[in-house]
């Protein structure tokens, strides 16, 4: 792989970076749009292909495949801005990476987790519904109730704020940047190949906040930072063999479709986490060369609300479902599509309406 040159390959390289992680956004609030159930006269009927076949083909694609690629790729480019400007990493460079990331993780995690704890609250006490168990206790919360607040809210391994749980495994993979670091200089490429190994045959320690995805990303991008690897430049030239993106193009649509049609007769985990390598590498392909085609250019106040979206998105969309099943009364595939694209137009509001105040 080609070193980072100060040339317009590096340009490419952080503008691709830097215009992927706006579409990520949109692609993680599509993950949260995704509709496992709803509630009808007090039932609760769960979305699956014997009830609404069209709709759960379409949105489990769009939300659990297309969209799967968002949260790795996070990681990986946050691996890869960590380490791609120090020149000699020892402890006084570990510190001053760990106080920018207080300031800028995990301040506003703690805020936004905060932030989501009051709107359940008031919101179960517009909507009873709607009130999460664990709340109408809160005047009893010990000192741990208030802590998993930030680590592990519900018991399903989210914080109050859900979507953040990526922040919060985030910062526990920095923790332990020293370490990844004298791997990858030790170890080298021998790390990544374990590490590949480990990710795809799926094993995990099941701890919360300790995310194999999270340890496995990160590092591919710590990797290629350390080493001042182009890895956008890369993807680009394997881009012009038409026959390998070809069959590349092939294998994502054939694992693509085992995934839809098999997933509840047989376990395809590994065919899933093939198939979300092979997303990451195509969206970066075909995204690299949309800017050298068209020379793209996303607004920059777009890519500055990124957080915000990120941040903001989880707490708007559990109320936009709960208030559109009410109103429409009895529901049908054509009434779950409007709630899913509401779902994604709501949760993304943030952004629009940041694009039209700075117009």
């Amino acid at each position: 792989m080609a070193a980072i040159p100060n040339s317009k390959e590096k340009e490419l390289l952080f503008k691709t970076i830097g215009d992927l992680k706006t579409i990520l956004i949109i692609l993680v609030v599509l993950i949260h749009c995704y509709i496992t159930s709803i509630s009808k006269s007090g039932e609760i009927i769960y979305i699956n292909r014997a009830t609404y076949p069209v709709f759960w083909y379409v949105s489990t694609f769009l939300s659990n495949i297309l969209a799967s690629v968002a949260v790795p790729t996070f990681f990986l480019f946050s691996g890869f801005l960590f380490f791609y400007n120090i020149s000699f990493f020892n402890y006084e460079a570990y510190k001053k990476k760990i106080k920018r990331r207080l300031k800028t993780l995990f301040v506003p995690y703690v805020c936004w987790n905060l932030i989501a704890l009051g709107f359940l609250t008031i919101g179960g006490l517009l909507i009873p519904s709607m009130l999460p168990e664990k709340i109408k206790s809160i005047t009893n919360w010990s000192i741990i109730d208030w802590l998993g607040v930030f680590w592990n809210f519900r018991g399903d391994g989210t914080p109050a704020d859900y979507p953040l749980w990526f922040i919060r495994d985030l910062l526990v993979v920095v923790l332990f940047t020293p370490i990844i670091f004298v791997f990858i200089k030790k170890v080298k490429i021998a790390f990544i190949i374990i590490l590949t190994i480990i990710w795809i045959l799926y094993y995990d320690v099941h701890i919360t906040g300790f995310s194999r995805t999270a340890l496995y990303f990160f590092t591919i991008g710590a990797y290629c930072g350390i080493r001042k690897l182009n890895f956008v430049n890369n993807v680009s030239r394997l881009s012009s063999n038409r026959f390998l993106i070809f069959i590349l193009l092939i294998l994502y649509v054939v694992s693509t479709i085992a995934i839809l049609r098999f997933s509840f007769i047989y376990n395809c985990d590994y065919i899933r986490n093939m198939n979300v390598l092979l997303g990451i590498f195509l969206l970066i392909c075909f995204y690299t060369l949309v800017i050298q085609r068209f020379d793209v250019c996303l607004p920059l106040i777009l890519k500055e609300s990124t957080f915000f979206i990120y941040a903001a998105h989880g707490i708007l969309l559990k109320p936009i479902q709960s208030l559109l099943q009410i109103s429409m009364g009895d529901i049908s595939e054509t009434k779950l599509f409007v709630i899913y694209g509401l779902k994604l137009g709501g949760g993304n509001s943030n952004m629009y309406s940041i694009v039209l105040y700075h117009k």
